[in-house]
């Protein structure tokens, strides 16, 4: 399973596991998060906190 996170200062969502904890996480994009996390168990809806969906991790979600 899933869920979105965006660092404090970071603009967009990026994938990771469920169960993904530690001080760096990283997207399924690649991208790292580190510091405090915002982290939602559902896909963000627009408008959620001014923050956009990573394309990347959109594409790697896809069928």
């Amino acid at each position: 399973m899933t869920a979105w996170v965006s660092s404090e200062w970071c603009s967009t969502w990026h994938v990771v596991d469920r169960a993904a904890a530690g001080p760096v996480l990283v997207g399924a994009c690649g991208h790292p998060i580190s510091g405090r996390v915002h982290r939602l168990l559902d896909r963000p809806r627009r408008g959620d906190e001014d923050r956009r969906e990573c394309a990347s991790c959109v594409a790697l979600l896809a069928p």
